[in-house]
């Protein structure tokens, strides 16, 4: 398999899962995320920013999460 071949098709993987995240997560809360990511990260690169996408909506899993189990405390 060849480097460009493989690098196509991780781009491709990181899109679908971008997109689905984006999809269940609330789109508000998502923009305010990537704002002060895009603020703090240098991008140099596209697929750079395909990463702060995803570490965005990490973010606010972890975030809605923490919420959860504080309430059910």
């Amino acid at each position: 398999m060849d480097a460009r071949h493989c690098k196509a098709e991780n781009s491709s993987n990181y899109l679908k899962l971008s997109s689905v995240l984006q999809q269940r997560l609330s789109p508000s809360y998502f923009k305010s995320q990537m704002r002060w990511l895009r603020l703090l990260t240098r991008i140099t690169y596209l697929c750079k920013l395909i990463g702060t996408r995803s570490l965005a909506a990490f973010l606010q899993l972890e975030l809605f999460r923490g919420i959860a189990c504080f309430n059910h405390i």
